[in-house]
């Protein structure tokens, strides 16, 4: 509170100084956030916990509305802690190795052999050492430890922001107060705590991957499998020629089951393993960052829309990418699995059948145009209501506006940052809220806190999705190729690739989603050199195949017309 009450005066009194001058507010601006910027993050170190969590959430968050969402100074200095939390001392992390593994008794150095004591990555729940299996040579380990007494202070911040939220009513009084918000985080954090929860969603998210996403020989980077592992998904596998993604192309880290506990988790370790979005180090070791981009967009679209199964935390610091250890190709390191959020196959479905319908609502013509319209309009609805319905599209995809009723009044109201006509602060509540309705059902009904009670949260789901739009982003990984693996992933969702190998559903998808191309790269010029054009070239290409010709028509008409007088 004191932090923000000097931010609001430094502010408050650098606009005031800057007077009506735009060039000069933009300038007072700036530096406002380059000043306050080292503060926040210096705030999140001394707090930890939550505060970090908070800071890689905002270092992070892509929303698609530029610096007006997030300032880049504060993008820029919380993106150190995605990665580079504070450390606990060696004692705190000997302490609970002691509490988990030791019964009261061993530490570190007596369970493990060849323990750093000093972490390799430190997050907002845990820090990460390096060692092996004790008496087991060679088995390189990466252990987690949970920061201790984390529980305790955790308790104490949640119960300060949940009576701060009972008196913010960002969206007015109908739209209700922020702490279901608070109790959402608190929910997903509580689970992400016990590591033996975070231990079983890895196992399932290697199941899936090894069984139906890509080959993986000897399941392991660094070595085959062995015993010391839960017994996973025992659905038939997926042919090796209909899986989407090549061989040895994912790497999800095995648990060491024991040597894992509700605070300490313990995993085969990822060599030379380093973060996808450096894109500098990429391309020092000779790879390509758009074929990063490709692994990226293509297995997190695979797990939400053919599997049900969203990582809901994968921001820079749990995507990482190295040279896999066999074949020298491209792999995709993919950590930290203590929150995900399961889809029911009813609501995986209706995105799955969503996608497919806006790619023809934007792409065909005629009656099948207007066809698909009508679907994309009641899937919306049935996910958030009719008054809210024609932006739900632009959630799964920004693009997605060219196949829904959004008009060009919304369009110049959302360039001014103004609420769409017709639009309340309470309908964006309701929205929201209705995002989220599953959760609060599934809260109800939950007795575990590290069961997959997430089940349909559409708000994490969609927040999950702006993690990954935010590594394409950093690996300028164009928009239409992840709708090519969106729709590739929906019609595999969709049961409609049975048998089929896996260029041929890419065929289908890119045909699908193929009109998108000349819509993106219209619109990505308009909206760079010609802001003011974009409504209503959105208006035009959601308008029937003749009219587009009468436009075109009209447009060309009076140059053709100057010409022929000039030249005759």
């Amino acid at each position: 509170m004191a932090l923000f009450a000097e931010a609001k005066q430094l502010y408050s009194a650098e606009l005031e100084a800057a007077g009506s001058d735009e060039a000069k507010r933009a300038a007072a601006l700036t530096s406002c956030h380059a000043q306050i910027a080292p503060k926040v993050v210096n705030l999140c170190r001394e707090n930890g916990g939550i505060y970090i969590k908070a800071a890689q959430l905002v270092a992070s968050i892509s929303g698609g509305s530029g610096e007006r969402l997030i300032p880049k100074e504060y993008k820029q200095a919380l993106a150190v802690l995605c990665d580079a939390a504070p450390v606990r001392p060696f004692s705190d992390v000997d302490a609970v190795i002691r509490e988990e593994l030791g019964g009261g008794e061993k530490g570190a150095h007596d369970i493990f052999d060849d323990f750093s004591e000093t972490p390799i990555a430190a997050a907002s729940l845990a820090q990460v050492h390096v060692a092996e299996i004790k008496g087991k040579p060679g088995s390189a380990v990466a252990v987690k430890v949970q920061h201790y007494g984390l529980r305790e202070q955790m308790a104490a911040d949640f119960g300060v922001l949940e009576t701060m939220g009972s008196q913010v009513e960002p969206l007015g009084p109908a739209a209700g107060n922020l702490t279901w918000l608070v109790r959402d985080v608190r929910a997903a954090i509580e689970r992400e705590l016990d590591f033996e929860g975070e231990a079983k969603n890895a196992d399932k998210t290697r199941q899936i991957v090894r069984t139906h996403i890509c080959e993986v020989e000897g399941l392991d980077g660094d070595g085959g499998d062995d015993d010391d592992e839960e017994p996973g998904d025992n659905k038939t596998a997926t042919p090796a020629s209909e899986r989407p993604m090549p061989k040895n192309s994912v790497y999800v880290p095995k648990v060491r089951w024991s040597h894992t506990r509700k605070r300490v988790l313990t995993l085969d370790f990822a060599r030379d393993a380093f973060r996808v979005t450096d894109v500098t180090l990429l391309k020092h070791q000779s790879m390509d960052p758009l074929y990063a981009g490709r692994l990226v967009s293509t297995l997190f679209s695979e797990l939400m829309l053919t599997h049900g199964w969203v990582h809901g935390d994968p921001h820079p610091g749990n995507v990482y990418v190295r040279r896999d250890p066999r074949s020298y190709a491209t792999q995709l390191v993919v950590l930290d699995h203590g929150l995900y959020h399961a889809l029911s196959d009813d609501v995986r479905t209706r995105i799955c059948l969503l996608c497919r319908a806006s790619c023809v609502a934007a792409t065909a013509g005629g009656g099948a145009a207007a066809k698909a319209r009508e679907e994309v309009r009641k899937l919306s609805a049935s996910f958030v209501g009719d008054a809210m319905a024609r932006f739900f599209p632009m959630l799964v995809s920004p693009w997605f506006a060219l196949s829904g009723d959004c008009t060009v009044a919304d369009a110049l109201a959302a360039a001014r940052g103004d609420l769409p006509p017709g639009v309340s602060k309470e309908d964006v509540g309701r929205f929201l809220t209705g995002l989220r309705k599953d959760q609060a059902q599934a809260d109800a009904t939950s007795t575990s806190p590290t069961a997959t009670a997430t089940s349909d949260h559409l708000l994490g789901v969609f927040h999950s999705m702006g993690y990954v739009r935010g590594l394409l982003n950093d690996l300028t990984y164009p928009e239409g190729r992840r709708l090519d693996a969106l729709v590739s992933a929906s019609l595999r969702g969709l049961d409609e690739s049975t048998s089929l190998s896996a260029e041929v559903v890419e065929a289908k998808a890119r045909s699908l989603s193929r009109g998108f191309g000349m819509h993106v790269a219209i619109l990505s010029f308009l909206a760079a050199y010609l802001k003011s054009s974009v409504p209503f070239y959105l208006a035009y290409a959601r308008t029937s195949t003749a009219m587009r010709v009468l436009v075109v028509v009209a447009v060309l008409l009076p140059f053709v017309l100057a010409y022929r007088t000039v030249y005759q």
